[in-house]
């Protein structure tokens, strides 16, 4: 499943993370659980499956109350949240919760790869906003490592705004909204 998910074939990843959890439910290990969970509620965003993203989240919410609280899936649960708020047109609680995923993220042990998940909301918000430094200081957050790279045209597209700025150093609206363009078309946003 991860494998696909890696490979950007998301209906197949869904498929995969989709029989992870119902192996994890029959031998119930939850931690595996909760990584099928997460993981299939990412897949289902870049698919743009409301509803199931909304049940996913709730579920692994549900899984993380009982177990042990691992910021990386808190994190996924709040940056889901955003997404769903933002594709109900609520601006205040998708960055809401945007900013408490990389809150969830920065409490972590490690450095999580795939908070593209908040930033990019943080990204389009900013953008339709004509906030445009902030944009660009979310885009600088998503293309630095340890995160995930994003797919290729959405990725060069992000790039390309730090090579073909304004005389001014920054790109220009409609510049940011393209690269924004590009990201909606991936289903990052």
């Amino acid at each position: 499943a991860m494998a696909a998910y890696c490979a950007n074939d998301m209906e197949r990843a869904a498929r995969g993370f989709t029989e992870l959890i119902e192996l994890s439910e029959r031998l119930a290990d939850d931690n595996t659980l909760r990584v099928g969970r997460a993981y299939l509620s990412l897949c289902q965003r870049r698919l743009h499956h409301f509803s199931a993203v909304r049940l996913q989240t709730q579920l692994l919410a549900d899984a993380l109350q009982r177990g042990s609280p691992n910021p990386a899936y808190q994190g996924i649960v709040e940056s889901n949240l955003g997404w769903l708020a933002y594709h109900r047109g609520k601006a205040a609680e998708t960055a809401r919760h945007a900013q408490a995923a990389l809150n969830a993220w920065r409490d972590a042990q490690n450095p999580y790869p795939m908070q593209w998940c908040a930033l990019m909301l943080l990204f389009a918000l900013s953008v339709e906003a004509r906030r445009l430094d902030q944009a660009m200081a979310w885009l600088r957050a998503l293309l630095a490592p340890p995160q995930q790279r994003l797919v290729t045209p959405v990725e060069a597209a992000l790039t390309r705004l730090f090579e073909s700025t304004q005389p001014s150093g920054r790109p220009s609206l409609a510049q940011l909204k393209r690269a924004l363009a590009s990201a909606r078309a991936a289903g990052y946003v």
